[in-house]
């Protein structure tokens, strides 16, 4: 079962992202700057020094060795995935399995089988698969408000 997620009033949704992917920044940090109930406070990458990197860079708390380990930190409510693509559906599946909720980049799955493996543990927790964010990042501060509102 998952922890039950934040209110009005309460401390902020707990985000950590998976990678230091270039699109993190425009996609996820920056827009949730601009919600005051998201917090983006960790990080891991394919190793610890670009995840230390990465999290001076943007003012991100905690780095984790590796994503095994963050998707297991019980201090994070969601996780952001913005993976390549064939890493997709393996991670965000490992996340939901660990009662977390899930901003999947595009494509959330490569094929039918992954996505029938996700499917009922989307339907459980809370997974949210992004629509291609590069053209506005107004538009994935609104995603992420109504992903928060959803997931409440």
């Amino acid at each position: 079962m998952i922890e039950p997620l934040p209110i009005s009033g309460r401390r902020p949704l707990r985000i950590g992202t998976l990678g230091a992917a270039r699109i993190t920044p425009m996609a996820l940090l920056a827009p949730a700057r601009h919600v005051d109930e998201a917090e983006v406070v960790a990080v891991a990458a394919r190793s610890p020094e670009r995840a230390a990197v990465f999290a001076r860079r943007h003012g991100i708390a905690r780095v984790h060795a590796d994503y095994a380990d963050l998707v297991a930190d019980p201090g994070i409510d969601a996780v952001y995935n913005p993976l390549p693509n064939s890493h997709h559906a393996e991670w965000t599946i490992r996340a939901l399995e660990a009662g977390k909720h899930v901003l999947c980049e595009k494509p959330l799955a490569a094929n039918a089988a992954e996505a029938r493996d996700s499917d009922p543990l989307g339907a459980k927790n809370r997974l949210l698969g992004f629509r291609d964010p590069t053209d506005v990042s107004r538009e994935c501060q609104i995603v992420i408000e109504w992903f928060i509102h959803r997931v409440k």
